[in-house]
């Protein structure tokens, strides 16, 4: 602990600011070398007020009221985020990818995707199509990747 009473992780962080002027008093000051209870920080406005002032010189109680704007869309009474709308109208975040690029697994044709894969340079399976008419050429890290996709129930085992 130091002199005013404090320990060393505030020293560090506060070390720059100085304490009040007024006699034995430990707070950091504001102004005028004064702390918030001697004076540091202006006063609200308002006859017999001693709250703090935040915004034109009032508090928040007698300051400017701010009000805070509604949804746009027609009979909605939500707070508006972004773009003038709530969040279920649309103002909320945009989705970092594209909703339409998604699939789902039904959706994706096995056939199509495995044509689509570059001759690999070491070859080392063969897979067979179910009339076995086609064959269609793996790496081993693939052949162990389609494995585990078309596995009932994939595991996961380390190298």
């Amino acid at each position: 602990m130091h002199q005013h009473g404090i320990g060393e992780w505030q020293m560090q962080s506060h070390k720059c600011r100085s304490y009040c002027s007024a006699e034995n008093c430990l707070n950091q000051a504001y102004a005028r070398k004064l702390c918030v209870k001697h004076g540091g920080k202006r006063s609200c406005r308002f006859e017999g007020c001693q709250a703090n002032a935040r915004h034109a010189g009032y508090c928040c109680r007698h300051g400017p009221q701010v009000s805070k704007r509604r949804c746009q869309t027609e009979g909605c009474t939500k707070f508006a985020h972004a773009r003038g709308l709530c969040v279920r109208h649309g103002g909320g975040r945009r989705p970092q990818y594209d909703p339409n690029e998604a699939m789902s697994a039904s959706e994706i044709n096995l056939d199509e995707m495995l044509m689509s894969l570059d001759a690999p340079s070491s070859l080392t399976d063969v897979v067979m199509s179910q009339d076995e008419s086609c064959a269609v050429e793996f790496t081993a890290e693939e052949a162990t990747a389609l494995a585990y996709f078309l596995s009932p129930n994939p595991t996961v085992t380390g190298n």
